[in-house]
């Protein structure tokens, strides 16, 4: 029981914090334009035909609204009542046909095999613990060889490991993600599934993330270069991108 209610406690902190945060700033934007272009393009979305995608964790439609101005049909799925009337708003204002629905990551409110292409950017280390359950539903939602495309903060990354466990503006369950567990969680469900390191992500003016992570990342660089033994350190961000299994082809 005390498992089940420490879920729900979980969830509701990230529902108040992302209420807030939208309540503030009025849309959930990070990252600069070129910023949210190029992790879209490296995850390998962009070079799929446009289509029919789910955009998971959509806060107030930043990928979304990128995908739909690139020809996708989006839906947009998130727990927080706030980001969802913003992307309903800013959709309306920008002229993007977009749907965008309140949901649970865990309990997304649609048919089994109703979408060819997912895109869940930054999202499973809000709930690093419920990744496996995660990423069944998403296997759920996708069409026999559908395709799933993600991006995650690097907890093999020092200054990143540093800043998602103790950096200021997060919620007590964000944890940065070791890709080598996320290719662990998707190779039940997915095939071809390739993961790659996009380095550091430039921040916006909202100024409320990525002060940590790069003075960490700066002392680091400084302290390893002075002593000549510069080690290879993964970057800060990783994506993913899998293909779900079809029914005939064997594990």
């Amino acid at each position: 029981m005390s498992s089940k209610v420490n879920d729900i406690s979980e969830k509701i902190a990230e529902m108040k914090y992302h209420d807030t945060f939208i309540g503030s700033h009025g849309c959930y934007e990070l990252y600069p334009d070129e910023e949210y272009l190029r992790i879209l393009s490296m995850s390998g979305i962009l070079s799929e035909t446009p289509s029919l995608v789910l955009d998971v964790g959509c806060g107030s439609g930043a990928f979304g609204f990128r995908l739909a101005k690139r020809g996708f049909s989006v839906v947009g799925v998130d727990i927080s009542p706030e980001s969802i009337k913003a992307a309903k708003r800013l959709a309306k204002r920008q002229g993007f046909d977009a749907d965008f629905v309140v949901g649970d990551i865990e309990k997304m409110p649609f048919h089994s095999k109703s979408f060819p292409l997912v895109f869940c950017g930054c999202v499973l280390h809000h709930l690093p613990d419920k990744t496996g359950s995660i990423v069944s539903g998403l296997n759920y939602i996708l069409n026999n060889g559908g395709k799933l495309f993600l991006c995650e903060p690097n907890a093999l990354n020092v200054g990143c490991f540093v800043n998602y466990h103790f950096g200021k503006d997060r919620t007590s369950s964000e944890h940065a993600l070791n890709p080598k567990h996320v290719v662990g969680f998707l190779s039940p469900h997915f095939s071809n599934i390739h993961v790659m390191d996009i380095g550091d992500v430039k921040n916006s003016s909202l100024g409320e993330v990525g002060f940590l992570r790069r003075a960490v990342r700066r002392f680091l660089k400084l302290f390893f270069a002075a002593v000549g033994k510069l080690p290879f350190v993964p970057g800060p961000f990783f994506v993913i991108s899998a293909n779900k299994r079809d029914l005939n082809e064997a594990s």
